[in-house]
């Protein structure tokens, strides 16, 4: 009689972790069915630790690194940091003298310091795993970012995927190269700014530096926006961010956040299917599956048949056809491209992997009042749909 308490307490607590056990597996089963991909993002650092050919120590900038590293990783963002050459990325010394309260308590922690420590090789890095790339200044990067050849590449990937790409201060000198598919530069017609020319000569470097941000930027095509010296000022263009000044961090990196979030357009079957309804009544599309390599491109007016599984967008009165099961996607993408006519919209589906599903490329057709709508929204182009995107 005396073992009966301990044989009840035994039993109870094998039911409780069963049904605990019980309760994992559920939990395991709805994160399977949706799985959650956490954002990321990539700060890079420069490698360059003097000024020109001289004695004169640089590097980063340690606040336009540490600020967006506290706002992306306290909103839950994974953040990397890369450079050049990898390994040990050289802060500028004069940096720590212009340190706020909340530079100081990123710069003493372990977290921040491992990951400079040991920062990627921007040769190893895979643009498709981030949402964003942020570019940091200091006057290292005048030297090793604007012929960098992984720079380019990253940042193409990450713009022409409407991904977000952000600089601040001379951090920006990693854009002025990058040239597009188009053979346009990237900045050629858009908003930014950066280090301005007075800005740059209070540093009294003017004989060591290569060249002025400002200027090469506006020679590039770009409509280069300064404000006063030293106050903050942060530009947006479609989905570049700039910011001029180490006052400009922490607005670059709180703007570059809310747009990483707002791409955050988690699909219901319904609301997807709301949108194919929108799309089927505006006209001519090219629809573009992606391919290794090149894109299928399908050119015609479309009607979604929606049949349970047979879930379709097609040609009308043709055979060819798209299937598309909204459980397989992860979001929706908006912007603009140009397509050699100017600018179109389009719409892209992403998976679960981060690559591009579907592409949906506007051509006008029939609904020509859609068009202009669309041309009018300013690159808001999911206000003219009726679903709520």
């Amino acid at each position: 009689m005396k073992r009966a308490p301990v044989l009840l307490a035994w039993l109870l607590f094998y039911f409780a972790a069963c049904s605990n056990n019980a309760g994992e597996k559920d939990q395991l089963k709805n994160e399977h069915v949706k799985p959650s991909v956490p954002k990321k993002v990539l700060l890079v650092l420069t490698s360059n630790d003097r000024v020109g050919s001289s004695d004169i120590p640089t590097g980063y900038w340690l606040k336009e690194a540490a600020l967006p590293w506290k706002i992306f990783t306290e909103a839950g963002i994974e953040v990397d940091f890369a450079s050049p050459a990898g390994g040990r990325a050289p802060v500028d010394e004069n940096s720590l003298n212009y340190m706020d309260s909340a530079t100081e308590q990123v710069a003493i922690d372990t977290a921040f310091i491992a990951a400079t420590d040991k920062t990627i090789p921007l040769k190893q890095v895979n643009a498709s795993d981030y949402d964003g790339v942020l570019y940091v200044g200091g006057h290292g990067p005048l030297w090793d970012f604007p012929e960098d050849e992984d720079i380019s590449r990253i940042t193409v990937q990450l713009y022409e995927n409407n991904k977000v790409v952000a600089a601040v201060c001379h951090g920006t000198a990693a854009l002025v190269n990058i040239r597009l598919g188009s053979g346009n530069y990237l900045v050629d017609g858009h908003a930014v700014t950066g280090i301005t020319n007075e800005e740059e000569k209070a540093f009294e470097r003017l004989d060591l530096i290569p060249f002025f941000l400002e200027s090469v930027l506006t020679e590039r095509g770009a409509k280069f926006s300064g404000a006063k010296p030293w106050q903050a000022n942060v530009v947006v263009s479609d989905n570049l961010v700039t910011g001029q000044n180490p006052a400009s961090a922490e607005g670059v990196a709180k703007t570059a956040l809310a747009m990483i979030k707002e791409k955050e357009l988690t699909i219901s079957e319904q609301r997807f299917w709301e949108l194919m309804e929108d799309i089927s009544s505006m006209g001519s599309f090219i629809v573009a599956v992606p391919s290794e390599g090149a894109s299928a491109n399908i050119i015609g007016k479309f009607k979604v048949e929606h049949n349970g599984r047979e879930n379709v967008l097609q040609v009308t009165g043709n055979k060819d056809h798209v299937h598309i099961y909204p459980e397989h996607l992860d979001h929706i993408e908006f912007k603009y491209i140009d397509v050699g006519y100017g600018p179109e919209p389009c719409i892209t589906f992403v998976n679960h992997r981060s690559a591009a599903f579907l592409k949906l490329y506007y051509m006008g057709g029939s609904s020509a009042g859609k068009q202009q709508q669309l041309l009018e929204a300013n690159g808001d182009i999911k206000s003219i749909f009726k679903g709520k995107w």
